[in-house]
């Protein structure tokens, strides 16, 4: 009897645990949609904190970058093979004013809007991550802030 009381138990327990794990299958990701003509909704969304890292393991390969984005002005900071020091925001960075730019399609065929700039009066991280270019397209659940260089899209906070 008491064996069957463990089998019993055993199956019960595992059946609970097999249950909270379907169930906890993640928050679904909350879709964002943002029309790419509204420009007020595209430079609302924009404002706040973006950053991108890559971590390869060798100092050499390691690059980090943050910028802020307040009204119609971009921060740059750049941290660049330096793997162990914390991100130093006090150092002093180019402050790059922009508009954006009609819809268009980027190179994946996504429909964006570019961020434009002044090419006559930008720092050389601006020229590493340009062009910036907003998507917001029906195939994505989220817009996205892409630069070129390769690099993912950004997200959104330090």
């Amino acid at each position: 009897m008491k064996q069957k009381l463990k089998i019993i138990s055993s199956i019960v327990i595992a059946g609970i645990f097999l249950l909270i794990a379907f169930g906890s299958g993640g928050e679904e990701t909350k879709k964002i949609k943002i029309d790419i003509n509204d420009t007020k909704a595209i430079e609302t969304y924009l404002q706040g904190k973006w950053s991108w890292e890559k971590h390869t393991g060798s100092p050499n390969e390691t690059w980090r970058y943050r910028f802020e984005i307040q009204g119609n002005k971009l921060k740059i900071w750049d941290c660049i093979s330096n793997v162990n020091d914390p991100f130093d925001m006090n150092v002093e960075t180019h402050t790059h004013d922009f508009t954006l730019g009609e819809p268009t399609r980027d190179v994946d065929g996504y429909i964006c809007r570019y961020l434009l700039f002044d090419e006559s009066n930008v720092s050389l991280t601006y020229r590493v991550l340009s062009p910036i270019w907003f998507i917001s397209d029906e195939r994505l659940n989220q817009p996205a802030l892409n630069s070129s260089s390769g690099i993912p899209s950004w997200s959104k906070g330090w």
